[in-house]
């Protein structure tokens, strides 16, 4: 299961469950596409998870945005999860 909170720091971040075992995909402040996430957006974040692929926007530092997402690796690769390159972004002026 995908679900979104915000952290005791006050950081907006989008993460996983399974088995009992939580796992950070991305959350405010992190690096992203070489810059700092400063929002993030999922509008139903269950509706935009597949088990394997999760999809989400995010705002980033130096005025992009875009529409990512994150690849969710077999339990055998390990816990890393590891953001694709596919992207749409868009500078906002």
């Amino acid at each position: 299961m995908a679900f979104r909170t915000v952290s005791a720091a006050g950081f907006d971040g989008l993460y996983l469950w399974d088995g009992g075992v939580i796992t950070k995909v991305l959350r405010e402040g992190d690096t992203l596409d070489g810059a700092t996430v400063v929002s993030l957006r999922t509008d139903g974040v269950n509706d935009h998870f597949d088990g394997q692929r999760l999809v989400f926007a995010a705002g980033l530092d130096d005025g992009r945005r875009g529409v990512y997402f994150a690849s969710v690796p077999s339990p055998a690769v390990g816990p890393v999860l590891v953001l694709a390159i596919t992207r749409f972004l868009r500078r906002s002026r």
